[in-house]
């Protein structure tokens, strides 16, 4: 077997991006070998078909972005309002190296109710979001950062909607900045009331 003449770990970082830009539907197969910098047949023998390298895509940009994301999110060293700002801060800021918005994101806003795999693997990562965020109100909640009187998954919601939001908003033109939520109105929404 001879063997490959381009790096797979990059084509499927140039494919990644190629999707969190335009979508699933919006990467032509031709789009996709000319970002890739490979043949179609090279797409094909190393990724399987276009399906199989968006899943891939995804998997990559789960361990890539969202991963460091809930990392940074959970470190324990971390106060719980500064980890939640932070998560806020980077939906509504980010990179202008990267494509707008959220590939996770963008993958669930062109989900067809038939694609099972594709919205397990959505949910998965959803819920792994989901999970971090209350736990880490719970941690706020105990050291008064905020409301205790309000349940943590219910101010996670908040949060989590409010983020995915604004990744959503973030393709607008100029990035939506009229629309953008600040993170300063939802901790002040989840923060503990002073007696």
């Amino acid at each position: 077997m001879r063997p490959k003449s381009f790096d797979p770990d990059q084509a499927l970082e140039r494919a990644m991006l190629q999707f969190w830009a335009t979508g699933y539907e919006g990467a032509s197969m031709q789009s996709l070998v000319d970002c890739m910098g490979i043949s179609r047949q090279s797409l094909y023998d190393t990724f399987g078909n276009k399906r199989a390298l968006f899943e891939a895509a995804l998997a990559r940009y789960r361990e890539h972005f969202l991963l460091p994301r809930l990392a940074l999110l959970i470190a324990p060293q971390t106060r719980p309002r500064d980890a939640i700002a932070g998560y806020l801060s980077s939906a509504v800021a980010q990179p202008e190296s990267l494509p707008s918005g959220c590939l996770m994101v963008r993958a669930i806003t062109e989900l067809e109710d038939a694609d099972a795999l594709l919205a397990g693997f959505a949910r998965d990562c959803i819920g792994e979001m989901f999970a971090a965020l209350v736990g880490v109100i719970e941690r706020g909640q105990a050291c008064k950062d905020f409301d205790p009187t309000r349940p943590a998954e219910a101010l996670a919601r908040l949060v989590l909607t409010t983020a995915s939001g604004a990744h959503v908003l973030h393709r607008l033109p100029a990035h939506g900045q009229e629309f953008r939520p600040l993170p300063e109105v939802v901790l002040a929404a989840i923060a503990a009331r002073a007696n």
